[in-house]
């Protein structure tokens, strides 16, 4: 059932990478436009059946159920809502996208229960081809649920973040790479190099790679204006 759904949403993504002009040809009007969007409504609640369908017959704390079909990976697992902390959530030991989420106190509360289910799935297809701006996704399409024996579990206004990662596709982040020299501790001198940022909603992730192992270093960051060591 999961490779059906899967080449549906297979078709779906084949239809968004048309690109915009081929893909109005396609999809006219309001109508069609709706009509794409419920079929893909339809899809992702297949989805959620079938999911809740596993879970149902999994036990607290056993290993996560993994299927896995071509571009589609679900990770399917239930929790004892007991001291349970922090983890990261992934679909499969190998995929780059995650979520690191807090504990189940902190996200549920008295809410909890006995138990928590979690759906975590993520796809390299891109099934949004009914929207205008399809052509912007550049990273897999993930999805993080939970659900109680009552059905699912709303999580608002938390204390604590869920952290999100989210590798893009390849070819649309710019590297920079840069070569530095750092001194020795207690001389105010230091290393600085500019990164500029064209793009709203972008971030910058900084990887130092010393040349010699076991030497500390520090790296001070600042948003426009300098860095400082007072301000880290």
């Amino acid at each position: 059932m999961f490779a059906a759904v899967v080449n549906v949403l297979a078709s779906s993504s084949k239809a968004s990478g048309q690109g915009i002009d081929s893909a109005e040809e396609n999809v006219t009007d309001t109508n069609n436009l709706a009509k794409a969007k419920e079929a893909v409504d339809g899809i992702i609640d297949v989805i959620d059946s079938l999911s809740e369908l596993v879970i149902s017959r999994k036990r607290p704390d056993a290993k996560p159920t993994v299927i896995s079909q071509g571009p589609f990976q679900i990770a399917l697992q239930r929790q004892s809502c007991r001291d349970t902390g922090p983890q990261i959530v992934r679909p499969t030991g190998q995929s780059d996208t995650w979520f690191r989420i807090p504990g189940f106190s902190t996200l549920f509360g008295h809410s909890c229960g006995q138990s928590i289910s979690i759906e975590n799935y993520e796809t390299s297809l891109n099934p949004y081809f009914y929207a205008n701006n399809s052509d912007k996704i550049k990273s897999p399409v993930a999805s993080l649920k939970f659900r109680s024996d009552s059905g699912p579990v709303e999580v608002n206004d938390l204390q604590v973040p869920i952290d999100v990662m989210m590798p893009q596709k390849p070819g649309t982040v710019v590297v920079q790479t840069e070569r530095g020299e750092t001194t020795p501790t207690g001389q105010d001198v230091m290393s600085v190099h500019n990164f500029t940022i064209t793009e709203g909603a972008s971030s910058v992730h900084v990887t130092v790679t010393p040349d010699v192992e076991g030497i500390p270093l520090r790296l001070f960051l600042g948003i426009n204006s300098a860095p400082s060591r007072q301000e880290r």
